[in-house]
């Protein structure tokens, strides 16, 4: 019993080393399992969304020449989406995020701080979109937002009626500024000098 219980924590002290790894390298992991997912299912779903990428009109430095005063509140809601998010990925794993750092040697505190940077930059990019959208007066139409739900819909192989009323009308707002970042993105992309 001792024998198998040293190899199940090596093969667990493992598997976090390798989820640490793929973490460090999000950006990468992600582009594989992308190109994975796409060669092996791409031919029967064919993509029903636009990809814009805004990386290649250097976003970020537009986001870093833009001193933002960020309300303190609005990055801890962003670490613990962050959180949330990566435990909801190892919970796919059969781990949770307690238990991830006490394999890597981490307190939740900093582990958190790790993620602050990031945090902070999600917020400033979303602030930065949301002002765009606002400065040029972007309009969501009824029409827009029907499609979009239509879209939704079917994504989640639902009606758009069922999807609304899954929604809630409240939250029909949020979609709305959802919406509008997307086309403050499509105006930037637009616009783009790409040199």
């Amino acid at each position: 019993n001792k024998d198998k219980a040293e190899e199940m924590i090596a093969r667990t002290k493992a598997e976090i080393d390798k989820i640490d790894a793929d973490l460090q390298n999000m950006v990468e992991v992600t582009s594989n399992w992308y190109h994975i997912i796409k060669e092996k299912y791409g031919s029967e779903h064919p993509r029903l969304t636009e990809i814009r990428s805004f990386d290649t009109i250097e976003a970020t430095k537009v986001v870093e020449a833009n001193e933002i005063d960020i309300p303190q509140v609005m990055i801890q809601d962003e670490m613990d989406r962050m959180t949330q998010e990566l435990d909801q990925q190892l919970r796919y794993q059969g781990m949770s995020v307690n238990q991830y750092l006490e394999f890597v040697g981490k307190d939740l505190a900093s582990f958190r701080e790790e993620l602050k940077p990031d945090a902070q930059r999600q917020v400033k990019t979303r602030m930065i979109l949301t002002g765009i959208a606002e400065a040029e007066k972007i309009e969501v139409s009824k029409d827009e937002m029907e499609e979009e739900l239509k879209v939704m819909a079917i994504q989640y192989q639902t009606t758009a009626d069922k999807l609304k009323e899954m929604i809630g009308v409240e939250n029909l707002t949020f979609l709305e500024k959802d919406l509008k970042v997307k086309k403050a993105i499509q105006l930037i992309y637009d616009n783009a000098q790409i040199k």
